[in-house]
Formats: C-alpha cells, sequence, structure tokens
C-alpha cells in the first residue's frame, strides 16, 4: 500500500526496521575514517652530556599529524603527562628536560593522525648525564695538583 508520500504504509515495527535502514543509508551514507597510523620505530634515546636534557628519535611515520610522548621517572605511565610533538617540517626529534643529571626517565611515543592513534611503543629508559671536570696526569707542571683537565668527557659514575 501506498500513503501518497512515495513510502509503503507499515503496520508492524518488525516491517519497518528495513525501510528504516534503507533510509539511514541514504541519508547517511558511511563515512570512511582515516586508518590508524602505524607505531613509530626506531624510538631511541641518547643523553648528550651537555645539559640535562634527554634527546629522543624516531622514524617518522606516513600520513601521521602528530606524535604523542609520556615521561615517567617510575615507569608508570598511568598519570604521566602526554606532550604532544607536531609533525610540522617531518620533526622526528623531541629534547625533554629531565631537571638534574643522572636523573632516570622512561618513554614511550605513539603516532596519531587526527582521528585515530597508533599503539604505544615499548618503553625505553635513560639516565641523563651532563659533563663532568676530568683529569688525567700527563704533565706534573700545570692543571691542578699536576692534573691536567680533560674536555668533554662524560661521567660514566664510577
Amino acid at each position: 500500500m501506498n500513503n501518497g508520500s512515495g513510502l509503503p504504509t507499515i503496520t508492524t515495527l518488525e516491517a519497518l526496521l528495513p525501510t528504516l535502514k534503507i533510509w539511514q543509508q541514504k541519508l547517511n551514507p558511511t563515512v570512511s575514517r582515516p586508518r590508524a597510523p602505524r607505531s613509530p620505530w626506531n624510538f631511541a634515546a641518547t643523553a648528550p652530556g651537555t645539559t640535562t636534557q634527554n634527546k629522543l628519535t624516531w622514524e617518522a611515520v606516513p600520513n601521521a599529524t602528530g606524535y604523542e610522548i609520556q615521561a615517567s621517572p617510575t615507569g608508570d605511565f598511568g598519570s604521566a603527562p602526554i606532550i604532544s610533538v607536531p609533525t610540522s617540517q617531518g620533526q622526528t626529534v623531541y629534547n625533554h628536560e629531565s631537571g638534574a643529571s643522572g636523573q632516570l626517565y622512561h618513554y614511550r611515543i605513539r603516532a596519531t593522525n587526527g582521528t585515530s592513534k597508533s599503539t604505544w611503543t615499548a618503553p625505553i629508559a635513560i639516565t641523563s648525564v651532563t659533563n663532568t671536570k676530568v683529569y688525567d696526569q700527563r704533565s706534573h707542571t700545570s692543571g691542578v695538583n699536576g692534573w691536567n683537565r680533560v674536555h668533554n668527557v662524560r661521567s660514566r659514575g664510577w
């Protein structure tokens, strides 16, 4: 039967469901969303030794619009803040201020593309170090008590 609107006259709820699905598809076509990006690879941390910053690096992820990093001194990421890093100019480096030489930090990263996020990478850990004055005894005529300063040597915590 037709009620003059172009739609069939429906008397039961079961009969109405197929018609509603057809109209829903016509009015709300499926919107395709971008797939979740893959996780960044080659995620690494280095302690340059000149500051209390840890340098984080990773390979760029195709179609990523940004990255999210978590830094935790304990390795518990449950309450660790998320640091957003945009992909402006292909940025795949972030310098994190650790606060003090000898501070251990755990890091993880994931890629984002506006609507989706990759899974977190496996955590990595690093201890920040700064340059320390190290002396050797090559000459007894200069330096401190006969010891000469050796430049650009990182302390290894001996």
